[in-house]
């Protein structure tokens, strides 16, 4: 039954290119504090599967 059983590893890796808008919270109400970019390389997804094997 182990000879039939596979895990399978995968990490992703990528770049992030954003724009947002940054808020606080001041006075009871949010304040915009201004947009922001955001630049990012590395890692962006990691997975684990167990993969069954099926007939013979």
């Amino acid at each position: 039954m182990a000879s039939r059983l596979n895990l399978d590893l995968n990490i992703g890796i990528g770049f992030i290119h954003s724009h947002y808008k940054r808020y606080r919270y001041m006075c009871g109400q949010h304040i915009c504090d201004g947009d922001r970019k955001l630049h990012y390389f590395g890692p962006v997804k990691a997975e684990i599967s167990i993969v069954w094997l099926l007939g013979k």
